[in-house]
């Protein structure tokens, strides 16, 4: 998943963590089969994959969810 392109519409965000890795899915506007990637669990993977989102506000409620994490 090399960038997040702005679109008309929601953009669905999917997630499944562990200790050691994340599974993201992003499902673009129009799209029937989300990209998948995985990622380190760690604080600077997510802010990466935070960062691809011209919207940073669109996923900011990812950081939020690993707060605690972080």
């Amino acid at each position: 998943m090399s960038g997040v392109t702005p679109a008309a519409g929601l953009i669905h965000l999917g997630m499944d963590t562990s200790k050691n890795t994340i599974v993201v899915g992003v499902l673009m506007p129009g799209e029937q089969i989300p990209v998948v990637d995985r990622i380190f669990n760690d604080e600077a993977s997510v802010r990466r994959l935070v960062s691809r989102f011209p919207d940073r506000g669109a996923a900011a409620g990812l950081l939020r969810g690993r707060a605690g994490r972080l």
